[in-house]
């Protein structure tokens, strides 16, 4: 198995240009998230307090779970600052109001439609550092990142 999900990393990471590019830090992380997935909300407020990673995140909305993901997705992709939309989106501030008018940015929205590999059905889902971590599994995420630079 983690020899066919870092064959799914590879695809992925030649998209990064794809996805919403968040920090600067050493770590790398590629985020596949629902914005109205309860974990996945979760897990961006844990990642806001993490000043080590380089986040890429990739839209993944589950309509059949979440009827709404797919428009805050849209929105997200098409806003002039994704990073800040994605913050007020996977903050709730969409929940109950409607969401800003924005020109939908097909182009990036098909990109990153296009830029998701088979095989991930679930969200949240993970690479740290090219590992593949379902879910919002934090102790195992802190441990592949703070195994950054040593060696193995």
């Amino acid at each position: 198995k983690d020899k066919i999900m870092f064959a799914k990393y590879d695809t992925i990471k030649k998209h990064l240009n794809d996805a919403i590019k968040i920090g600067s830090g050493p770590n790398e992380v590629i985020e596949i998230i629902d914005p109205d997935c309860p974990f996945c909300r979760r897990m961006h407020e844990y990642w806001k307090t993490r000043t080590d990673v380089t986040r890429y995140v990739f839209m993944m909305p589950l309509t059949q779970l979440h009827p709404q993901a797919k428009a805050h997705s849209d929105y997200i992709l098409s806003a002039k600052d994704p990073a800040s939309a994605l913050d007020e989106v996977e903050t709730g501030k969409y929940d109950k109001t409607s969401l800003p008018t924005v020109v939908l940015n097909d182009a990036r929205i098909k990109a990153q439609a296009e830029s998701l590999i088979s095989g991930i059905n679930g969200t949240p889902a993970y690479f740290i550092n090219g590992t593949f971590v379902n879910g919002a599994n934090v102790p195992q995420i802190e441990k592949l990142l703070t195994k950054k630079g040593e060696k193995y």
